[in-house]
This record gives structure tokens, sequence and C-alpha cells, in this order.
């Protein structure tokens, strides 16, 4: 049965017959990031890639390295085609809990607070769907400050919380932020299928000092270290926060 995506609630309280003063003619709202919650679906990663055509051992070589991203409080990334499709399958099999659907219009221009109303909400998966339709560090500026401090330190309501967001391929879209060009997971089914799976893909390692200092935490954080993991997860783990980073362009 087909999962369909979430109907969104405004996250203001403002009615949505508000009028000018003088009665006559309603007034134009200004867009606002709306937030919905859906339940985890259980599923897990390699369940969810075999919908879009994923072998089984491919499936589960992504799960790996996505289960070390999250332990790593690294955000994920989805783009290219079906991003939203997958963003929103992703975040519920990986949420613990109740996750929170943020759907971000185009045109924000001012701080939505995101982190306020989310860092205490529980322990599910936080999901941006068309992030880049807006300026994330306009509209969620605190987001990107609690996704740096996870990363580096381990610190913060993102450290517990996985943070997925849809991006936008339209002429509309607007490119991330450094921080996360820097930290994201970038995820995008054609390269998953193509480059990343084969055995002469190019080499990439993240550049970034910030991806470079939160890699570290592997060997100096004991409950990473526990982890224990191997060589090659690390290396997918490497690649695909190195796709696309600026300073990694022509690698």
């Amino acid at each position: 049965m087909e999962r369909r995506l979430p109907v969104v609630t405004r996250t203001d309280d403002a009615s949505e017959s508000a009028t000018s003063d003088n009665g006559k003619a309603p007034r134009s709202e200004s867009p606002r990031v709306s937030v919905a919650k859906m339940p985890p679906s259980g599923l897990e990663v390699r369940d969810v890639l075999r919908k879009f055509g994923f072998t089984a051992n491919a499936g589960e070589r992504v799960e790996r390295v996505l289960h070390a991203a999250i332990a790593a409080s690294f955000p994920i990334v989805a783009r290219g085609s079906a991003a939203r499709v997958l963003a929103v399958d992703l975040a519920l099999a990986l949420s613990a809990g109740e996750a929170d659907i943020c759907e971000v219009p185009i045109g924000l221009i001012e701080n939505e607070r995101l982190e306020t109303q989310l860092r205490n909400d529980g322990n599910g998966a936080v999901l941006l769907l068309d992030g880049n339709l807006s300026d994330i560090s306009v509209y969620a500026p605190g987001i990107l400050d609690s996704v740096v401090s996870a990363a580096i330190g381990g610190q913060g309501w993102l450290a517990s919380r996985p943070l997925v967001i849809a991006l936008s391929s339209g002429p509309a879209s607007l490119p991330l932020p450094a921080e996360l060009q820097e930290l994201a997971v970038k995820l995008d089914l054609n390269v998953l299928e193509g480059e990343f799976a084969t055995e002469g893909r190019r080499a990439l390692m993240p550049q970034g000092a910030i991806a470079k200092r939160a890699m570290k935490r592997f060997d100096a954080d004991s409950k990473l270290s526990k982890l224990d993991l191997t060589s090659a997860v690390l290396n997918d783990l490497n690649w695909l926060l190195a796709l696309n980073e600026p300073s990694s362009v022509g690698a």
C-alpha cells in the first residue's frame, strides 16, 4: 500500500480568513513552515530502497552507511528524482518516535525558530520537505547551528534525532548552506545505483575542516568507536559526505 505524503498544518495560530482592517478584503499572509506528525513506519532502510529497485546487497550497503551517519548525527539530504518520496520513507524508517514533517514554502524571509518548536518534541526524525525552496540560513539558522553542534561534539537536541532534508530540483531551488554542504550525507538514487556502486569510482574525501573533525569522532568518541565500523563503511560515508562538496569539485 502506497504511503501518502502528510497533510500539513500551519505552525502559527493565525486565522485562515484573516481580513484587512476595513473588513472587506482578505490580507495576504506571509508564507510559513507547516508541520505535521507521522508515526514511524517500522521498515528497515533496505526495505525502503528495495521499493526503488535496489538489490538486497545494495540496499544493505546503503543502510550500513546511513546507520553510521545517524549515529554520528550527520544530516541526510535526498535530492534528484523522487527525492521527496525517498526522504519521507527514509525519515519514517529511521525514526524512533513520531516524525516531524516540515513543509517548506518558497519565499520565507524570517527566522521560523523551528528549533524552539522541535527540540522538546520527542525523539522522532525531523524532515524538511523542499528544504531549499527558501534559504535555510534565513528560516532555520538554529537548525544549522544544531547540526554543527551535533556532528562535531555529539551535543544538542539533534544529536538524538535524525535530520532528513528533501531538496527541490526545480528552477526555484537554492544551494545548500556551507554547513550542510560539508556535513550532510547526500543521497541521489541515480548516483547510488551508478557511480557509488562501481569499483572504479573516483576517490572522494571530505576536505572541509568541520567534516574532517566530525569524522574523527569515530576514533575519539567511545560511543562511536564501539560501532566497530569496517573501513568499507567509513569509505562509503566519506564519499557521500564529500559528494559535490565545493572543495572537492574536480576530484
